[in-house]
């Protein structure tokens, strides 16, 4: 994104960890391959108010509540610290395992760590396939909607679902 001039946005928007002003979109990847967006949000919001706010969670639970189906597991990488929203909502998460740096992996414990691996990759292509859209990766300008970029972005992943190959 561009730097906003008013501060209160500047504030919303920046994050450290990109060093700049940045929106914050989630992916989805379901079973069968297909691609979803969640809306964009300021960058500056933290991963837990995030999935808060969007309410990812409590829409897997209505739908495992419809389906009468088991619960989602959560796939999440190393850094992911909000496990108590999913754990709320009746959902599970998966994390890779943490290990001291003269420690060994147990069997079980690589082959869990493998598994996460390479369903992670395809989230991955989920993530490289959705930002493909020029439009998007123009970001704003000072002159540019932003609800159009929103817009596109949202519109982009379902398109996407059509125009290549599934990522799973």
């Amino acid at each position: 994104m561009y730097t906003p001039s008013d501060a209160l946005l500047q504030r919303l928007t920046y994050s450290a960890y990109y060093a700049g002003n940045v929106a914050r979109g989630g992916i989805f990847v379901q079973l069968c391959g297909w691609l979803g967006t969640h809306e964009l949000y300021p960058g500056a919001m933290p991963d837990s108010r995030y999935l808060n706010e969007t309410g990812i969670f409590q829409e897997q639970a209505d739908f495992m509540a419809d389906d009468g189906g088991e619960p989602f597991i959560n796939e999440v990488d190393r850094g992911f610290r909000s496990c108590l929203a999913p754990w709320k909502s009746g959902q599970f998460i998966l994390q890779p395992n943490f290990m001291n740096s003269d420690g060994k992996f147990t069997t079980g414990e690589v082959l869990r760590l493998a598994s996460i691996a390479a369903d992670r990759s395809g989230n991955e292509r989920a993530v490289r396939v959705t930002k493909m859209s020029a439009y998007v990766k123009q970001g704003t300008t000072a002159h540019k909607d932003i609800e159009r970029v929103v817009d596109v972005w949202l519109a982009w992943s379902f398109q996407a679902n059509f125009m290549f190959r599934s990522v799973m």
